[in-house]
């Protein structure tokens, strides 16, 4: 599986869905997994157990959207082999759009024990409402897609528990 730091970092195409009390991020890179961010202030429930995603939740400040990610399982970084403790890793990730909403700066730093100093990565986003979420999307009907058309997707996610 393919964890947080690598998602951010990948050329992963991700849409970016509001739902009400949390936004939902769907990324083509990993067979269109799915990630949620809260906010409407909730804290880590005491039995949230360990994922690839952890669990999230943003905050606006300014034009800024902030996510700050804990419970995370153990994984690597990134290709290079450097390592992750994850329960014990924080990430705070900051998403700024531009002007004009066409292009987002994109900084992750990452927060763990076994560095001295927090690792940052920055990145670089350009809208594109035309492509599609992969070339081979194990979601090819746009599934999530029609349920945010519906308006059915936040009672999609909350039958599941998330």
């Amino acid at each position: 599986n393919i964890g947080l730091p690598r998602l951010f970092g990948g050329p992963s195409r991700v849409k970016i869905y509001d739902v009400g009390s949390y936004y939902l991020f769907l990324y083509s890179l990993a067979q269109n997994a799915f990630r949620t961010i809260y906010m409407d202030g909730r804290d880590v429930p005491e039995n949230q157990p360990l994922t690839f995603v952890g669990f999230s939740k943003g905050r606006w400040e300014g034009q800024s959207l902030i996510i700050e990610t804990v419970r995370l399982k153990p994984m690597w970084l990134d290709t290079s082999g450097l390592p992750m403790s994850g329960a014990e890793t924080r990430i705070v990730e900051t998403y700024t759009p531009s002007a004009d909403r066409l292009t987002m700066d994109r900084t992750m730093v990452i927060q763990d024990p076994l560095y001295t100093k927090s690792l940052v990565r920055n990145r670089f986003s350009a809208r594109d409402e035309d492509t599609p979420l992969g070339d081979n999307p194990c979601d090819p009907d746009s599934f999530y897609y029609d349920l945010v058309k519906e308006g059915a997707i936040e009672d999609y996610f909350s039958r599941k528990g998330i």
